[in-house]
């Protein structure tokens, strides 16, 4: 403020590099339980009204034990290992990177 710098060049310039660490894990950690969501989905409105919730966890729940498409339940396990491998690969870098700093 005192340089007459915006609240926008403050935020981006000053805020978001020193919350930057904590905010990669928050996000990952997020990004990971929202793929990881199927108890809740379930029991509640087991993926209804028509496909309103439906989510991947659910859907490979139905194609591996209800449908008896057992490769298909597999081939879904593993897009769901990819997207949170995907996720993580940033925040682990991160952690290694401050690690042997």
């Amino acid at each position: 403020m005192l340089d007459g710098s915006s609240r926008l060049r403050i935020l981006f310039s000053i805020l978001v590099p020193n919350i930057r660490g904590g905010l990669l894990v928050v996000v990952s950690l997020l990004l990971i339980s929202a793929l990881k969501v199927f108890d809740i989905v379930y029991v509640v409105t087991f993926g209804g009204p028509g496909y309103a919730t439906d989510v991947l966890a659910l859907f490979q729940f139905i194609a591996t034990f209800q449908q008896h498409l057992v490769a298909m339940g597999a081939a879904i396990a593993m897009v769901i290992f990819a997207l949170a491998f995907i996720i993580i690969i940033p925040y682990t870098l991160y952690a290694l990177q401050r690690w042997f700093e």
